[in-house]
């Protein structure tokens, strides 16, 4: 979270949004992964000497995931909208108002100030004092926004055996859901930008590491072991000490390897 530039309160509003947040945080941190696995893979695919998968128990897991990020973000938009932080601000529709940053600093008390009312205007659709008109309004356009997760997830993943037609023009591939999440986040950060004149880092430090291409491997090689032989990674002898370590060979053999995810 940056710096604050007002002194914010605890109270249901703020509770709720910060709520929300975390919730959505900890969702969306998922999404990279799965996408740099999907690249990942696409690469090995591409490999004319190469199966296309060689470890289906981990691909149907990486499904699976892929399904619970985003019955999960249709949770975290269900949370914002159904007896959750709209319905508190439509009890109280002043809070979306752009009031000016109290900042002692005045540059900086004008600088948050005309951010948030960039941020209200965007939300509202006016620079003027909120109403509970415009927080229905907001809460609907939010809803028609994130439409997609809606029928993904009810019209597909979550009821994907007992669907009475074809619903695939309902799935959203992987790189497509990049969308959604970034719809989120921008309503999620100009919410918190009016509410408590401060702002909210969206982002969480990745730790994954190589956790993409070593589960590619899994998937596409069928264990790390086999990607090692098909990388050509030498044993430890004695004639040989000290082999080239696993990535460098991996990198060696995928230099010229390229390819554009489409995981379904």
């Amino acid at each position: 979270m940056s710096a604050t530039t007002d002194t914010i309160a605890t109270d249901p509003i703020v509770e709720e949004l910060n709520t929300a947040i975390f919730a959505f945080l900890l969702v969306k941190q998922r999404y990279p992964i799965l996408m740099a696995t999907a690249v990942e893979m696409d690469r090995l695919r591409k490999r004319s000497d190469i199966r296309r998968t060689a470890n289906s128990a981990a691909i149907q897991i990486m499904r699976d995931s892929f399904d619970m990020l985003v019955i999960d973000l249709y949770s975290v938009r269900e949370r914002l909208t159904r007896n959750g932080l709209f319905e508190l601000l439509k009890q109280a529709p002043a809070r979306l108002s752009p009031t000016p940053s109290t900042a002692p600093d005045s540059y900086l008390a004008n600088l948050v100030t005309s951010q948030i009312r960039r941020a209200a205007t965007r939300l509202n659709g006016t620079d003027h004092p909120a109403t509970l008109a415009m927080v229905e309004a907001l809460c609907a356009r939010f809803i028609k926004d994130t439409k997609p997760l809606d029928d993904d997830r009810n019209r597909v993943r979550a009821h994907r055996y007992q669907q009475k037609r074809d619903t695939s023009d309902l799935f959203i591939v992987l790189p497509d859901l990049q969308g959604q999440i970034d719809i989120m986040r921008r309503y999620l950060e100009d919410l918190y930008l009016v509410i408590t004149h401060s702002g909210h880092s969206m982002d969480l430090a990745d730790s994954s590491g190589h956790l993409a291409e070593d589960m590619a491997d899994i998937i596409v090689h069928g264990s790390i072991n086999a990607a090692c032989n098909y990388y050509g990674l030498p044993r430890k002898t004695g004639e040989n000490p000290t082999p080239p370590r696993y990535r460098y060979a991996r990198k060696q053999t995928l230099k010229n390897a390229t390819g554009h995810p489409d995981v379904r």
